[in-house]
């Protein structure tokens, strides 16, 4: 799922309605703050924040009333970026396939993982079918230690700590 322009929102079909009401109180249950979003490639999207102010979004695919897609994407400042351009090639390459084998073993599908470095978008599919309240909070979880192993991940690499949003001086967003 992608961002949208802004536009006006559109009614959601009955058959979606349920399941974004039940994701919304068990997200506002468990303390994340949680606001309506819009998606091209989404039947519905809400923009979810952790306490940690991490941002994820979650969302429902229009064809298929069975998926969930659980979002999280890491924008690198263009500071680290330019310092990660600077790396020798096997440097930067060797760091590239730490950080896709260490998602890999997260079991994390993403996008982004390859030189230049700018933004790293990390996704979840689960199935509304039997969906627990555990499971889904385990693949947010999932995608949550993801972002946390891009942002650890440059921020070693580079050698300077990281904070969580680039507005207040770090070096990378969270979406």
């Amino acid at each position: 799922m992608t961002d949208a322009p802004e536009s006006p929102a559109t009614a959601i079909l009955p058959e979606h309605a349920p399941i974004r009401e039940k994701l919304t109180s068990w997200l506002v249950a468990e303390g994340y703050s949680v606001r309506e979003g819009q998606a091209r490639d989404a039947a519905w999207m809400l923009v979810v924040e952790d306490p940690a102010q991490r941002r994820f979004m979650v969302g429902q695919k229009p064809n298929r009333a069975d998926v969930i897609v659980i979002q999280g994407t890491v924008a690198i400042s263009e500071q680290h970026g330019r310092q990660l351009d600077e790396l020798p090639d096997r440097e930067r390459d060797d760091f590239l396939y730490d950080l896709r084998f260490r998602l890999l073993g997260l079991e994390l599908d993403f996008q982004g993982v390859a030189h230049p470095l700018r933004q790293v978008m990390l996704n979840e599919h689960i199935y509304w079918d039997d969906l627990t309240r555990n499971e889904f909070f385990r693949t947010l979880k999932r995608v949550r230690h993801g972002i946390v192993a891009v942002i650890w991940s440059v921020g070693r690499k580079l050698q300077q700590p990281t904070a969580p949003l680039a507005d207040d001086g770090g070096g990378v967003e969270v979406n």
